[in-house]
Protein backbone atom coordinates (compact mmCIF):
# COMPACT_ATOMS: atom_id res chain seq x y z
CA UNK A 1 0.00 0.00 0.00
CA UNK A 2 2.85 2.45 0.43
CA UNK A 3 4.33 2.31 -2.59
CA UNK A 4 1.17 2.31 -4.31
CA UNK A 5 0.94 5.73 -2.69
CA UNK A 6 3.81 7.16 -3.02
CA UNK A 7 3.68 6.19 -6.94
CA UNK A 8 0.10 7.93 -6.66
CA UNK A 9 1.78 11.25 -4.75
CA UNK A 10 4.20 11.13 -8.11
CA UNK A 11 1.76 10.65 -10.42
CA UNK A 12 0.10 13.67 -8.77
CA UNK A 13 3.16 15.90 -8.40
CA UNK A 14 3.39 15.54 -12.25
CA UNK A 15 0.41 16.73 -13.49
CA UNK A 16 0.52 19.41 -11.13
CA UNK A 17 3.98 20.21 -12.76
CA UNK A 18 2.63 19.98 -16.14
CA UNK A 19 -0.04 21.95 -15.64
CA UNK A 20 1.45 24.69 -14.00
CA UNK A 21 1.99 26.77 -17.10
CA UNK A 22 -1.97 26.66 -18.00
CA UNK A 23 -2.53 27.68 -14.79
CA UNK A 24 -0.14 30.52 -14.64
CA UNK A 25 -1.45 31.73 -18.30
CA UNK A 26 -4.81 31.53 -16.61
CA UNK A 27 -4.14 33.68 -14.01
CA UNK A 28 -2.23 36.55 -16.09
CA UNK A 29 -5.72 36.46 -18.52
CA UNK A 30 -7.72 36.94 -15.74
CA UNK A 31 -5.26 39.77 -14.03
CA UNK A 32 -5.01 41.51 -17.33
CA UNK A 33 -8.06 43.22 -17.57
CA UNK A 34 -7.50 44.52 -13.79
CA UNK A 35 -4.44 46.12 -14.36
CA UNK A 36 -5.64 47.79 -17.26
CA UNK A 37 -8.58 49.04 -15.21
CA UNK A 38 -6.39 50.13 -12.69
CA UNK A 39 -4.13 52.40 -15.07
CA UNK A 40 -7.27 54.06 -16.28
CA UNK A 41 -8.53 54.98 -12.77
CA UNK A 42 -5.07 56.13 -12.01
CA UNK A 43 -5.29 58.81 -14.99
CA UNK A 44 -6.98 61.28 -13.11
CA UNK A 45 -7.04 61.59 -9.02
CA UNK A 46 -9.39 59.15 -7.05
CA UNK A 47 -10.59 62.25 -4.55
CA UNK A 48 -13.42 64.04 -6.47
CA UNK A 49 -12.88 67.69 -6.05
CA UNK A 50 -16.78 67.97 -5.45
CA UNK A 51 -16.15 67.38 -1.76
CA UNK A 52 -14.46 70.59 -1.57
CA UNK A 53 -17.34 72.30 -3.02
CA UNK A 54 -19.27 74.84 -0.42
CA UNK A 55 -16.49 74.85 2.07
CA UNK A 56 -15.53 78.16 3.37
CA UNK A 57 -11.77 79.95 3.11
CA UNK A 58 -10.73 79.77 6.40
CA UNK A 59 -11.26 75.86 6.60
CA UNK A 60 -9.76 74.60 3.32
CA UNK A 61 -6.22 74.46 4.72
CA UNK A 62 -6.93 72.31 7.31
CA UNK A 63 -9.51 70.31 4.54
CA UNK A 64 -6.62 70.37 1.63
CA UNK A 65 -3.36 70.30 3.87
CA UNK A 66 -1.15 70.94 0.36
CA UNK A 67 -3.54 73.63 -0.70
CA UNK A 68 -1.31 77.09 -1.56
CA UNK A 69 -2.52 80.75 -1.47
CA UNK A 70 -1.90 82.20 -4.65
CA UNK A 71 0.31 85.58 -5.11
CA UNK A 72 -2.25 87.19 -7.26
CA UNK A 73 -6.13 85.18 -7.98
CA UNK A 74 -6.84 83.45 -11.13
CA UNK A 75 -9.83 85.51 -12.44
CA UNK A 76 -12.53 82.71 -13.42
CA UNK A 77 -16.41 82.93 -14.79
CA UNK A 78 -18.61 85.13 -13.84
CA UNK A 79 -16.23 87.48 -12.05
CA UNK A 80 -14.98 84.40 -9.77
CA UNK A 81 -11.38 84.87 -8.23
CA UNK A 82 -9.19 82.11 -7.57
CA UNK A 83 -6.72 82.72 -4.48
CA UNK A 84 -6.28 78.92 -3.94
CA UNK A 85 -4.35 76.17 -5.65
CA UNK A 86 -3.16 72.43 -5.49
CA UNK A 87 0.28 72.69 -6.91
CA UNK A 88 0.56 71.34 -10.20
CA UNK A 89 1.41 67.55 -10.85
CA UNK A 90 2.81 65.51 -13.23
CA UNK A 91 0.09 63.33 -14.47
CA UNK A 92 -0.25 60.67 -17.40
CA UNK A 93 2.08 62.55 -19.84
CA UNK A 94 0.63 66.09 -19.07
CA UNK A 95 0.70 68.32 -15.85
CA UNK A 96 -2.74 68.70 -13.84
CA UNK A 97 -3.35 72.21 -11.91
CA UNK A 98 -6.56 72.31 -9.88
CA UNK A 99 -7.62 76.16 -9.20
CA UNK A 100 -10.62 77.24 -6.08
CA UNK A 101 -12.64 79.42 -6.84
CA UNK A 102 -14.52 81.41 -4.33
CA UNK A 103 -17.62 84.05 -3.88
CA UNK A 104 -18.39 85.18 -0.48
CA UNK A 105 -15.42 83.53 0.74
CA UNK A 106 -16.89 79.85 0.03
CA UNK A 107 -15.30 77.31 -2.61
CA UNK A 108 -18.28 77.74 -5.49
CA UNK A 109 -15.97 76.63 -8.57
CA UNK A 110 -13.63 74.01 -8.82
CA UNK A 111 -11.29 73.55 -12.28
CA UNK A 112 -8.91 70.92 -12.62
CA UNK A 113 -7.04 71.27 -16.23
CA UNK A 114 -4.84 68.51 -17.67
CA UNK A 115 -2.23 69.53 -20.39
CA UNK A 116 0.40 67.40 -22.35
CA UNK A 117 2.67 68.31 -25.03
CA UNK A 118 0.47 68.18 -28.89
CA UNK A 119 2.66 66.00 -30.21
CA UNK A 120 1.94 63.27 -27.59
CA UNK A 121 -1.73 64.06 -27.45
CA UNK A 122 -4.03 61.32 -26.50
CA UNK A 123 -6.75 63.55 -24.81
CA UNK A 124 -9.50 61.98 -27.04
CA UNK A 125 -9.03 58.01 -25.61
CA UNK A 126 -8.39 60.34 -21.96
CA UNK A 127 -11.80 62.11 -22.57
CA UNK A 128 -13.60 58.76 -22.93
CA UNK A 129 -12.42 56.93 -20.15
CA UNK A 130 -13.28 59.90 -17.73
CA UNK A 131 -16.48 60.15 -19.07
CA UNK A 132 -16.87 56.59 -18.38
CA UNK A 133 -15.62 57.11 -15.04
CA UNK A 134 -18.21 60.21 -14.32
CA UNK A 135 -20.74 58.19 -15.69
CA UNK A 136 -19.65 55.70 -13.48
CA UNK A 137 -19.35 57.84 -9.70
CA UNK A 138 -22.31 59.92 -10.74
CA UNK A 139 -24.94 57.60 -11.60
CA UNK A 140 -25.89 58.54 -14.45
CA UNK A 141 -24.73 59.33 -18.31
CA UNK A 142 -23.72 63.06 -19.32
CA UNK A 143 -25.47 65.05 -21.66
CA UNK A 144 -22.76 65.12 -24.47
CA UNK A 145 -21.40 67.62 -27.08
CA UNK A 146 -18.88 67.17 -29.65
CA UNK A 147 -16.87 63.76 -30.59
CA UNK A 148 -13.80 62.49 -28.58
CA UNK A 149 -12.24 61.98 -31.99
CA UNK A 150 -12.81 65.51 -32.93
CA UNK A 151 -10.79 68.88 -31.63
CA UNK A 152 -13.59 69.83 -28.98
CA UNK A 153 -16.03 67.82 -26.77
CA UNK A 154 -17.65 68.35 -24.14
CA UNK A 155 -20.03 66.27 -21.07
CA UNK A 156 -22.21 67.72 -18.61
CA UNK A 157 -24.30 66.07 -15.38
CA UNK A 158 -26.30 67.12 -12.89
CA UNK A 159 -25.27 65.60 -9.84
CA UNK A 160 -27.85 67.37 -7.53
CA UNK A 161 -25.96 70.60 -5.45
CA UNK A 162 -23.27 70.77 -7.74
CA UNK A 163 -22.80 70.44 -11.89
CA UNK A 164 -19.76 68.69 -13.77
CA UNK A 165 -18.49 69.36 -17.04
CA UNK A 166 -15.98 68.12 -19.07
CA UNK A 167 -14.06 69.53 -21.32
CA UNK A 168 -11.76 68.42 -24.24
CA UNK A 169 -9.46 70.51 -26.56
CA UNK A 170 -7.78 68.96 -28.76
CA UNK A 171 -7.40 72.05 -31.39
CA UNK A 172 -4.20 72.53 -33.79
CA UNK A 173 -1.58 73.56 -30.78
CA UNK A 174 -3.92 72.01 -27.90
CA UNK A 175 -4.01 68.91 -25.71
CA UNK A 176 -5.98 69.54 -22.55
CA UNK A 177 -8.87 68.28 -20.74
CA UNK A 178 -11.12 70.96 -18.10
CA UNK A 179 -12.81 69.33 -15.72
CA UNK A 180 -15.18 71.53 -14.04
CA UNK A 181 -17.12 70.92 -10.37
CA UNK A 182 -19.41 74.04 -9.26
CA UNK A 183 -22.10 74.49 -6.85
CA UNK A 184 -25.63 74.49 -8.86
CA UNK A 185 -26.74 77.84 -9.02
CA UNK A 186 -30.12 78.70 -10.50
CA UNK A 187 -29.18 81.43 -13.29
CA UNK A 188 -30.97 84.41 -13.76
CA UNK A 189 -31.73 84.45 -17.43
CA UNK A 190 -29.89 87.71 -18.31
CA UNK A 191 -26.98 86.13 -17.53
CA UNK A 192 -27.27 83.35 -20.35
Amino acid sequence: MHANSSSLTRLAHQRLVASLPGVCLLLAAIAAPLRAATADATFWPSTPAAQWLGLNESTLPAAVPEIQRLRRPQIGPHGLKAWWALPGVPLDQGRLDTLFFTRNQAVVHIEERWRAEPTRCQAGSRYQALVARLNQRLGQTGVANGDAQGPQASTAWAAGAYDVRLYLNQMAGNCQLLLVHEVHAERDPSEL
